[in-house]
């Protein structure tokens, strides 16, 4: 038995190297998963409000509004960036609602989305909003963020996407390095979205 050892000492230390990086590995693989709302919608009024004061406030009006569920299974924290929004027909890229666009002056104010009840009563929702167009998913956590989009007047359908630091698939022969990335994004069809239509996703 020893000898058997001895002989296939060199053997035993490929296979427990092999075990190793296998380990290693699977440790260090990116495991998430993301969900966007179901719906993307035309909300009543996107505000922002100084403490209880609701006659205080900065209004975003022509605006859809959904939001992100994303799962960060990993051992680590993943970073995000490139999060956008863009017009399907035209690619043209939309605006987003982030912290860091309202302006410095306002950023200490709450945003919300007053949803209508009556004419003399509205129901008020926090948002939580990305703080920029990038940023990080903690480990082990999940991470919710409300997307705010501004689309054109005819814009009917809309792409919302972000990407993480993983190469894809035969990524060194792609000459762009936003093509290198993995890319999470779901499409909406929002035709009559100013007629306050809720519209359904096709997850990418």
């Amino acid at each position: 038995m020893l000898n058997f050892i001895i002989n296939h000492f060199e053997v035993f230390i490929s296979l427990f190297a092999l075990l190793i990086s296998f380990l290693t590995y699977k440790r260090n693989r990116l495991k998430y998963q993301y969900q966007f709302a179901a719906d993307c919608r035309s909300p009543d009024s996107i505000v922002l409000v100084d403490g209880d004061d609701i006659l205080e406030t900065k209004s975003y009006t022509d605006s859809v509004i959904t939001n992100l569920h994303f799962i960060n299974l990993s051992n680590f924290d993943i970073g995000f960036f490139e999060l956008k929004a863009y017009d399907n027909t035209n690619n043209r890229y939309l605006n987003m609602l982030t912290v860091n666009s309202i302006s410095f002056d306002e950023q200490y104010k709450q945003p919300l989305e007053l949803i209508t009840i009556s004419d003399k009563e509205a129901r008020k929702r926090h948002l939580q909003l990305p703080n920029f167009k990038y940023g990080s998913f903690k480990a082990k956590s999940m991470t919710y963020f409300d997307i705010v989009v501004f689309p054109y007047e005819n814009t009917e359908s809309i792409t919302i996407e972000f990407e993480l630091p993983k190469q894809r698939f035969l990524s060194a022969i792609q000459k762009n390095i936003h093509q290198k990335f993995v890319k999470c994004g779901v499409n909406y069809n929002i035709n009559g979205w100013k007629d306050s239509k809720t519209v359904k996703p096709n997850c990418k």
